[in-house]
């Protein structure tokens, strides 16, 4: 079997993660997910012309976390190095995605419950015939593609720990910290989206689409405990390396450059 550290994270925590019950090796895995380093890029990934990059902030990014991830002991807290809540991780990368039914659903939610607010931002727009174009007259008008990390932090890490501690049901009683996994702040996300070519929405097209998709993810959030600012995200700007400031886009890729004119010039 493979080392933890060289392992499909989303095998590790969803299979070798329960090889052993006990502290120790619950410990192991854990340490495994939160140190793993990633070297990540967006130049790989099929080209879209409708994307955006956002980046998570302080405290980061839960998805998934209602999906089961526990050997059954949670109550009585015998393991207490156990990660108790689940987490959304791809397949085949192991990567911490955000899927694209979820993307969906943070826009449709917005298109349906906050008209005035998505209108604003498509010029008064009336919502109601733009909703039913979008979401409800066929699945094929917009594609809502899985959102995928891109960059990590700058310790080259996507993932941390975090407790929350559930009072319910008896108010009076210490609560038993519940160990759970998040992505970490400063990673960035790159989502993506395909529209139909043949359709323009009503008059609105698709770069006037795309950047009020943007402005709803950068308000609503992304994901669970938005209220307790979880899932918050931020437009994605380059920082450099080496000193912190900000750095300019390369003009062919879009890509940000990773250290700054004026590091680079130091350098030389």
């Amino acid at each position: 079997m493979a080392k933890p550290d060289k392992m499909n994270l989303n095998y590790l925590f969803y299979n070798a993660y329960y090889d052993k019950l006990n502290n120790d090796h619950y410990k192991a895995c854990n340490e495994s997910l939160k140190e793993r380093k990633f070297d990540l890029s967006d130049k790989d990934i099929p080209f879209s012309m409708h994307s955006f990059r956002l980046k998570t902030t302080y405290p980061g990014l839960l998805i998934g976390i209602g999906n089961t991830h526990a050997a059954g002991d949670a109550i009585d807290n015998k393991s207490e190095k156990e990660i108790k809540l689940g987490f959304t991780l791809d397949y085949v990368t192991g990567l911490p995605i955000i899927p694209g039914s979820t993307v969906k659903g943070i826009i449709r939610n917005a298109f349906e419950n906050y008209s005035e607010f998505v209108s604003g931002l498509l010029n008064n727009v009336e919502i109601t015939e733009l909703t039913k174009k979008i979401f409800e007259e066929g699945t094929e008008k917009i594609v809502f593609f899985d959102a995928i990390p891109v960059k990590a932090n700058k310790d080259e890490k996507l993932f941390g720990q975090d407790n929350i501690t559930p009072h319910y049901p008896n108010l009076l009683k210490n609560p038993i910290p519940l160990t759970m996994l998040k992505v970490m702040p400063e990673v960035v996300y790159m989502f993506r989206f395909g529209f139909d070519k043949w359709n323009n929405f009503g008059g609105i097209d698709s770069d006037a689409l795309k950047d009020a998709f943007e402005q709803i993810i950068l308000t609503l959030g992304v994901g669970a405990k938005t209220n307790v600012g979880y899932g918050t995200m931020e437009k994605y700007e380059g920082i450099c390396k080496i000193c912190g400031g900000k750095t300019g886009k390369k003009e062919k890729s879009n890509e940000f450059y990773s250290i700054c004119g004026s590091c680079k010039f130091k350098k030389k």
